[in-house]
């Protein structure tokens, strides 16, 4: 009697473990966006802020985008953007920053690219977290910008 008792109380241990691992394990969700941002201060201020439409996959949808920024500039062909963003959507709201890395390709024209970072949310999203890599572009001196990125994220 002892072993069979031993026996179930490991097998219910196993059970336990089990299920309390698949509750704890993360579950990813990759969301495809884009984004049109217009900028609401002169091409030639080091610091602003942007706003403008976003498009993403479920569970987000279409919503609008603001962000606040700051560039340094490194070279005369470089330079760095980082700030803070929040996205609103019709069910909640993710939030979190980024640190993109700036390159001038013409006297009007650069491309913008490096990590976002998604550090929480409002709503049907307050659990979220992830990050991404986005890569944008723009032809008037970041008047407007276009941007594409893929969210990768562990909570929704």
């Amino acid at each position: 009697m002892q072993t069979k008792f031993s026996v179930i109380v490991v097998s219910i241990a196993a059970v336990i473990a089990v299920v309390a691992g698949n509750a704890t394990a993360a579950r990813t969700t990759t969301v495809p966006c884009r984004f049109k941002l217009t900028s609401q201060v002169p091409p030639t201020d080091t610091s602003g802020v942007d706003f403008g439409f976003v498009t993403c996959g479920k569970p987000f949808g279409k919503g609008v985008q603001y962000d606040a920024l700051k560039e340094t500039l490194t070279s005369t062909t470089t330079a760095s953007s980082r700030g803070s963003f929040t996205d609103y959507f019709d069910t909640g709201t993710i939030h979190g920053r980024f640190a993109l890395a700036v390159k001038l390709t013409g006297p009007k024209t650069a491309t913008y690219g490096g990590p976002l970072k998604i550090t929480g949310g409002t709503g049907a999203f307050s659990k979220a977290h992830g990050s991404a890599i986005i890569s944008c572009s723009t032809a008037d001196e970041g008047t407007h910008t276009r941007c594409t990125g893929k969210l990768t994220l562990t909570s929704v």
